[in-house]
């Protein structure tokens, strides 16, 4: 959870955290609204602070470092001070506290470079740190919630003012543990201390926390409160640089309470007026087919069918900048979890869910090809950081044969290192997308067996029609909220609902994965009206069949075999169907019956304009159908327009460049 927390630098722990308190806040505000108010409280509390820091930097300013970036710190630190409560509400309360707390914490990072020892390369292991001292005092007003009598629930914020900052820093040669030097002859450099350089001397964090009361005594004025804080910090350590010290708090407090004074009697209650019942709404149902148009009395059809995929595999594994560790979005196995490893277990119909098993695709069936070998190539993008720089080409290409090796057991002299600048292939290296895909190691095999594509089988469904759409009776005025729900047996499929008045058209999909049998599904609409009242109309039903497989062996009843071939790997910005873009297609060609429906689908990224990408993937659907020579052939390009996978990612936009190759056979039994 800490490297979670860590890696994500706080941004999602505590929008949740606030959303939760908020949700709880609100339920025990309408619960509590006629609950005598609670007396004000004072006291102290004591805990313990888990510090983690989130950081982005190299260095700390005018203090020489090596560091390709601190990502994360922890420490641990002491947190004292006095507290005061005071109730606005039975469920509400105003929060203070006056505090100091260390924050201290070790910043580390190791990095991996190349050595030469002997006249040959290796690899060496310096390790980072900065070992900070912060300690805080600070002022937290905050509002409480009463979820219980007991239980409390608190948001807020702190400001406060640093009291010390210092640091000591260092880089350690790490490995080789026995021998080796940096240029000073020692195994440590960079040492430096002092205080923090151009260190704010402020803290701005948002807070939330909980405490529960436990009473220490029979009148229920001395209280002792196990306690759980979180900081989250909104400003930085340093000016300018991307340091922030979050922090976890563990803490207890004892507080006292005088006995409250009793409240005023409750109000008088006055009952509403009874008014005459809404007229009953009325909802009916018709089915809309491909072409839009509408029919009355709808049939369901939900219905099985033998799905197959091809999935091709990229070959190409992309680094972040200046980097040569594999990022963390690649599946990476113990030794144990691959000896377990099977192809056939990974349960997705999404491709790059595949492809992120590329390495442990490639090491699994490296071991059941023995004399299979590869190439492991290394680039850069030939950017900044990266310009001319074959040795971090070359410890890519390093970092993606130690895995094999180590977690594979592929020996070294199956894999091939090659280290270039640019890609033989690139992508246009003058945009940020083209800098970003160029930053890669490729895997070359002779072998058509270590990178041929996964082929998935599975059961997939459809229904008809594919939309329903509910026409509710005469409109009815003062609807607050309106509600849809459809129902199968004893249970909830589906819920549409809306605010104000009901729309003449509710359009509805059936989510098939929630629909199991041939059985009716019920549907009946309600209105809510100010003042808590409703009215609900009569219940209809929605006929349903559900046909699978069996059903249609058993009936002899026509069905149809859905393959689907993806082609990836297109030259940037080219047409050309060849290398193993060929191989599939003569998989294909050898699968396609004469009755068969084929449709050809071309598609590419974000680069380029708009118009040009259209025309690019028409010209591609149709190579491809030229090179597959069959008559009933239906061609479309969709261009960017209706992006498949994540435009964001380098490994998103290689599978966007495709050509998708959709089979219907007829089958009949």
């Amino acid at each position: 959870m800490i490297d979670l927390f860590l890696k994500s630098k706080g941004r999602w722990g505590i929008p949740c955290f606030l959303l939760f308190l908020l949700l709880f806040g609100t339920v025990r505000t309408q619960a509590q609204q006629d609950l005598e108010p609670a007396s004000h409280s004072e006291g102290i509390y004591g805990g313990i602070n888990l510090n983690l820091h989130g950081a982005d930097f190299s260095k700390l300013p005018g203090i020489p470092n090596c560091c390709p970036k601190f990502t994360s710190g922890t420490g641990t630190g002491l947190a004292v001070g006095l507290m005061y409560e005071m109730p606005l509400r039975s469920w509400l309360f105003a929060h203070s506290r006056l505090g100091f707390s260390v924050l201290d914490a070790v910043l580390s990072e190791d990095e991996l470079i190349t050595i030469i020892v002997g006249n040959q390369l290796s690899t060496a292991r310096v390790r980072h740190e900065i070992r900070s001292e912060l300690s805080l005092i600070s002022f937290d007003p905050m509002a409480g919630f009463a979820v219980s009598d007991m239980f409390r629930v608190y948001v807020g914020l702190s400001g406060g003012l640093f009291l010390a900052g210092r640091f000591e820093q260092d880089e350690q040669l790490v490995e080789p543990a026995s021998f080796g030097t940096f240029e000073n002859g020692r195994r440590t450099r960079n040492e430096y201390s002092g205080d923090i350089p151009e260190q704010l001397p402020y803290q701005v964090s948002a807070l939330t926390g909980a405490r529960y009361l436990l009473p220490l005594d029979a009148e229920k004025t001395l209280f002792l409160s196990p306690e759980i804080w979180y900081y989250y910090a909104l400003s930085p350590v340093v000016s300018g640089l991307d340091w922030k010290a979050h922090q976890v708090r563990f803490a207890l407090s004892i507080t006292y309470s005088p006995t409250a004074e009793p409240g005023p009697p409750p109000p008088k209650v006055t009952l509403p007026e009874i008014l005459p019942s809404p007229p009953r709404p009325t909802i009916i149902a018709f089915g809309v087919d491909s072409t839009g148009a509408e029919f009355p009395e709808p049939h369901v059809q939900v219905e099985e069918f033998t799905y197959t995929e091809l999935h091709p595999l990229l070959p190409y594994i992309f680094f972040d900048e200046n980097t040569s560790r594999i990022p963390g979005r690649y599946h990476m196995l113990t030794v144990e979890e691959a000896n377990s490893f099977s192809i056939q277990k990974i349960r997705s119909r999404n491709s790059l869910d595949i492809y992120y098993h590329l390495l442990n695709i490639v090491g699994k069936r490296m071991r059941e090809n023995p004399d299979a070998s590869i190439t492991v190539v290394g680039c850069n993008s030939d950017e900044g950081r990266e310009k001319d720089n074959l040795v971090l080409s070359r410890n890519r290409a390093m970092a993606v044969r130690r895995y094999l090796n180590e977690v594979w057991d592929i020996p070294k002299s199956r894999m091939k290192i090659e280290a270039r600048n640019l890609p033989e292939v690139a992508t246009n290296h003058t945009i940020f997308d083209g800098i970003q895909e160029n930053r890669r190691v490729e895997i070359h095999s002779d072998e058509f067996a270590i990178l041929e594509p996964v082929l998935t089988r599975e059961v997939s469904l459809r229904v008809s029609p594919d939309l329903i759409r509910f026409k509710a009776g005469a409109e009815v005025d003062s609807v607050s909220r309106w509600e849809l729900r459809l129902v199968q047996g004893n249970q909830l499929v589906d819920i549409v609902s809306g605010e104000g008045r009901v729309p003449a058209n509710i359009d509805w999909r059936l989510p098939v994965e929630r629909v199991h049998e041939t059985t009716p599904i019920r549907y009946y609409l309600t209105l809510y009206f100010p003042g808590k009242t409703a009215v609900q109309s009569e219940e209809e039903s929605l006929p349903l069949k559900y046909l699978t497989i069996e059903m249609k062996k058993r009936e002899r009843k026509r069905d149809r075999y859905i393959e689907r071939y993806s082609l990836i790997l297109f030259p940037f910005n080219r047409a050309n169907v060849d290398g193993l873009n060929s191989r599939i297609l003569e998989m294909v060609t050898a699968r396609i019956r004469p009755d068969a429906e084929v449709t050809i689908e071309g598609f590419t990224d974000r680069i380029g304009e708009e118009r040009y990408n259209s025309e690019l993937s028409l010209k591609r659907a149709r190579e491809v159908a030229r090179n597959l020579g069959v008559d009933r052939v239906s061609v479309q390009g969709w261009g960017e327009s209706l992006p498949l996978f994540d435009n964001n990612l380098p490994e998103g936009r290689n599978y966007n460049r495709t050509v998708i190759i959709t089979v219907e056979t007829p089958v009949q039994y």
